[in-house]
């Protein structure tokens, strides 16, 4: 008979050829296999023949789906999934390394060992969890240990969102390893969220005391010997009989369970303070000096405590060794190792001597084997300036051809002379600390020294990205183009997002292959969360996800200035206030940004939090009464921007106070961001009343689109005069009352207004101007979608509707002139065809685009495409809730963040908003849904 191994090898070639037998489970069996095109190791899990029954089948397949879902550095990733030759198989990455249950034979983990183990798990399952997925079956034979990686594995059991037509999950039966079963789950009860928590604690208590946990005791009746205080307070937050009574979320259990570290360096700080020499070591320890996480393709430096010689002042040594960490770790191309946690396998390895004779230090930096890399002398009195000789020829050394280094650095990207080479080095300090004009202004000088410094061009319009509306320089641009060859593939990745035109999945696509290729590329994971924030809710993802691959990249560089940026903007929208001060802490040990637009920046995350979390006013003070941002011209934005955190009465308070400043244009932006800021609150008596006492060309036509489009997807609550509205858009439609396109937006507007109601006469009428002479006609061509939806076509609307994918781009909306409503319409009209298609899943991902902030300049003039967005949001929110109880999906944590959000905004809100309001805090009582979050 013809085994299994040559069933699946004549099955998978030529494209595999499959070794042999590695592993079995319940239901299958894992091979080790070579990828034959890619020339790589995999493993391919098969499902037995006996076992693939229907139900069985699908189940496996379920799983690669599951796991193929899970974009994460801990969690094993899938490669491929398919049925040959009546097997059943999927590939994956072949771990070269064990389970946690084979190191555990061995006896108990370490206490950091236990910390790092609890951290990776805790990652990966935050990132399960966010996509729906509880795993169900967390134990340590499915926890793969491959030196300091540790990647969760057998999805095989998980509970995911069910698919549309997707059978439903028989009840009854008890799925899970009994040893490690949360109480719930043992039952037969619901599974959630806490359930993976809940399990993970059992497997640290058993990883740090060899003991294993019994599951259903109270965690204060437990055996705690030899576990840490600090340690058994996270796990018994998670112990807890009662899930409800566990930590909310995995990011809690981390964050709680991390903070426990204890470094073994910290005793030398107390002796630092008894010498005067390391005052200034005191600061740079503070500001958190020693990084984290290798860089691509393990390109990691391990830096040993420096030896001492001769009569060398206390603590001396240590403050020359943390200066050389800190400079060193500053390249935003390598990464130098914490001193307490040494590189696993370092790429080079640097010792030192400090050595005092007659007041005269000497720094000397070797390899170990004695290759010397540097050696500074100087006054004692003058060790930063030594230190800092010694770091820059380190440096250079280091990206030297002859470096061991060098096969992973962009060599021929760099500055060639020593004056360019020191002016990029400044540079790359202050882009790393988030100085957007002092990095470029430095870059450029760097370029114009020495004209191959191709690098310098690329970090320039990087820093140009950061500055919404700022138009790309088109000689850096080419520079860049025309030298693409010389940077390594990490970085092509990344140049491909500027030089192809990629649609948005595309774009996300393509920088989660970048982090799936370099998981410790920290640039690459800080691109990622940048985009899933800005950009990914257009394309159906929720911002929240940026969060995984932000954090990814402040843990490999923490003194990353950028990720931070990011993180606290993200922390603070989604009223994560623990997250949110915890990013802001990490900024504020950076330096102080002396360019006015980086200090505004970080300025405008205080204020966000101040609104969001507690007063803002103060911060509100601090900003105006800084000179440099008071000449601005962006100041005007200020105000209008705090929507993009989700603190509308922030805008409203903020806005108030540049009304009463006088000076326009702040008054007029204030004013708009007032308009906004009731608009999304649900007081819309307020903004009408206050959006009446200004007047602007075309403000009138903005106001009557304003009630138009709510007469359009909330007329239950619209409360709008509907002939009032007609006649204001008919005379904007009048040929001669205003610009051409204000008057093919009035007529767009008024065209959908009659289809809605069946007035098609009106529409086709109003429908007639609409169109140009020529090229694309995104306004018609949405016209046209609307059409076919009110005579029953869903499939063709939603056709058509997709077509427009890249309008939805603020770029493409102002250059087309569609206007700020286009982009709202668009998705409200396809989660509305959704719906009717019984497409829960498509609907509920059309309703997130509000979440992103995808800005083509900053709003000081005009109403903007986003404005509109988030003035639109509560009911996006609205519509969402309705989604997602038809889904079923009553007690996931999505729907009580929605209802959650209604209850915040819409309670002070007109009459029938304040109602919804009432309603979404029943349902969030009745749902079981925690207080906690924003």
């Amino acid at each position: 008979m013809t085994s299994l191994a040559d069933r699946l090898r004549e099955a998978l070639h030529p494209d595999y050829e499959v070794e042999h037998e590695v592993g079995v489970g319940g239901m299958g069996v894992v091979f080790l296999a070579r990828d034959v095109a890619l020339e790589r190791r995999v493993a391919v899990k098969v499902l037995l023949p006996e076992l693939a029954t229907v139900a069985a089948s699908d189940r496996f397949l379920r799983e690669a789906r599951i796991l193929a879902s899970l974009s994460h550095s801990h969690i094993i990733p899938i490669h491929r999934v398919g049925e040959a030759d009546g097997l059943f198989y999927y590939v994956m990455e072949f771990v070269e390394g064990e389970t946690l249950a084979d190191r555990l034979r061995d006896g108990p983990l370490a206490h950091d060992e236990v910390l790092k183990l609890g951290r990776d798990l805790l990652d990966a399952l935050e990132a399960s969890h966010e996509r729906g997925v509880v795993h169900r079956d967390v134990k340590p034979d499915n926890i793969f240990v491959a030196g300091r990686r540790t990647m969760l594995g057998d999805f095989g059991i998980a509970k995911s969102p069910r698919r549309e037509g997707e059978p439903r999950t028989k009840t009854g039966g008890v799925l899970g390893t009994p040893r490690y079963m949360p109480p719930e789950q043992a039952s037969g009860r619901e599974v959630t969220p806490q359930s993976d928590l809940y399990a993970v604690a059992m497997v640290l208590y058993e990883a740090i005391t060899w003991r294993a946990w019994n599951s259903g005791q109270e965690p204060s009746a437990a055996d705690w010997s030899g576990v840490p205080g600090g340690i058994a307070r996270a796990l018994k937050g998670a112990l807890a009989f009662a899930p409800e009574d566990r930590w909310s979320d995995a990011a809690t259990f981390r964050r709680h369970l991390w903070r426990t570290r204890v470094r073994r360096y910290q005793w030398r700080t107390a002796l630092l303070t008894a010498s005067g020499v390391v005052a200034g070591a005191l600061g740079i320890w503070a500001f958190g000096l020693l990084t984290g996480g290798p860089g691509p393709g393990g390109l990691a430096v391990q830096i040993m405590q420096f030896q001492e010689e001769g009569d060398v002042p206390p603590g001396l040594t240590e403050s020359v060794t943390a200066y050389v960490v800190r400079g060193l770790g500053q390249s935003l191309e390598f990464h130098v190792c914490e001193l307490e946690e040494p590189c696993d396998n370092p790429t080079v390895t640097l010792t030192g001597t400090v050595r005092v004779a007659e007041s005269t230090l000497s720094v000397t930096v070797r390899t170990e084997d004695l290759v010397r890399y540097s050696s500074q002398e100087g006054q004692v009195a003058e060790w930063m300036e030594v230190a800092d000789g010694v770091t820059s020829e380190v440096l250079r050394t280091l990206w030297s051809e002859n470096s061991p280094l060098a096969e992973w650095l962009p060599l021929d990207a760099l500055p060639t002379s020593t004056a360019g080479f020191n002016r990029w080095l400044e540079a790359e300090r202050l882009f790393n600390h988030a100085r957007w004009e002092d990095a470029r202004e430095v870059f450029v000088t760097a370029a114009d020294i020495d004209t191959t410094c191709w690098l310098c061009s690329w970090r320039i319009l990087e820093a140009d990205r950061q500055h919404p509306g700022k138009v790309p320089d088109t000689t850096h641009i080419q520079r860049v183009l025309s030298h693409t060859e010389l940077f390594p593939s990490h970085y092509q990745q990344l140049l491909q997002l500027e030089t192809l035109d990629l649609s948005l999945d595309d774009r996300i696509q393509l920088l989660r292959y970048a982090v799936r290729m370099w998981p410790d590329f920290y640039y690459v994971q800080y691109r990622l969360g940048e985009e899933l924030f800005n950009r990914g809710p257009l394309a159906g993802l929720r911002r929240w996800e940026a969060r995984i691959p932000l954090l990814a990249a402040t843990r490999a560089r923490p003194g990353f200035g950028p990720a931070w940026e990011q993180l606290a903007w993200l922390e603070t929208a989604e009223g994560d206030e623990e997250g949110a001060r915890a990013a802001r802490d990490s900024l504020r040990q950076l330096p102080r940004p002396e360019d006015a637009f980086s200090l505004a920046s970080r300025m405008l995350i205080e204020i966000a939090a101040g609104y969001r979390f507690a007063e803002g006013r103060d911060a509100v003070g601090e900003a105006l009464g800084t000179p440099e941002i008071l000449g601005l011209p962006e100041l005007a934005a200020a105000p209008r921007l705090m929507q993009s955190f989700d603190t509308p009465r922030g805008a409203i308070d903020f806005g108030g106070q540049f009304v009463e400043s006088g000076s326009d244009p702040l008054v007029w932006s204030g004013s708009l961001a007032q308009v906004f800021g009731y608009f999304t609150l649900g007081q819309m008596a307020e903004s009408r009343r206050l959006a009446g006492t200004r007047q602007r060309d075309g403000w009138p036509l903005f106001t009557a689109q304003l009630d138009a489009f709510l007469l359009l997807f909330d007329s239950a609550a619209a409360a709008v005069d509907r002939n009032r509205v007609l006649g204001m858009l008919g005379r904007y439609a009048l040929p001669g009352t205003g610009t051409p396109i204000e008057q093919r937006r009035a007529a767009w507007t008024l065209a959908l207004l009659h289809r809605q109601a069946g007035e098609d006469v009106d529409a086709d009428r109003y429908a007639e101007p609409v169109g140009v002479d020529s090229g694309d006609q995104p306004l018609v061509m949405l016209l046209d979608a609307q059409r076919r939806a009110m005579i029953g076509d869903f499939d063709g609307a939603l056709q058509l509707a997709d077509s427009l994918g890249r309008w939805e781009r603020a770029s493409n909306v102002t250059a087309g002139a569609v206007g700020p409503f286009f982009r709202t319409a668009l998705h409200l009209f396809q989660a509305e065809w959704h719906l009717a298609n019984d497409n829960f899943e498509a609907a509920r991902r059309r309703l997130l685009w509000h979440e992103g902030w995808d800005m083509d300049g900053l709003p000081i003039d005009e109403p903007r495409v986003e404005e509109v967005d988030w003035a639109f949001g509560t009911l996006a929110r609205w519509r969402r809730a309705e989604v997602l109880e038809l889904m079923g999906d009553l007690g996931s944590g999505e729907l009580c963040d929605v209802y959650r959000d209604i209850d915040r905004l819409w309670t002070d809100g007109d009459s029938v908003y304040a109602a919804r309001a009432e309603s979404a805090r029943q349902h969030f009582g009745e749902r079981g849904c925690s207080a906690g979050g924003g």
